[in-house]
């Protein structure tokens, strides 16, 4: 992650495919490898509850 004090990243993107597209974000977290997992989600997250969504996606990793 860019910002080593950073547990957590969410970002903004939006996602284009042939037949349109839709906003989504990503959450940004490390593993127990210390490794960068990223999952997507059309939710809406906020910084301050992304903790909260890391936990619930915490189950697919």
């Amino acid at each position: 992650m860019e910002q080593e004090d950073e547990d957590v990243v969410v970002e903004q993107a939006r996602v284009t495919a042939r037949n349109g597209g839709h906003d989504c974000r990503g959450l940004f977290v490390p593993n127990e490898n210390s490794d960068t997992q990223v999952c997507i989600t059309n939710k809406r997250i906020t910084p301050e509850n992304a903790q909260r969504w890391v936990t619930h996606y915490a189950y697919r990793w």
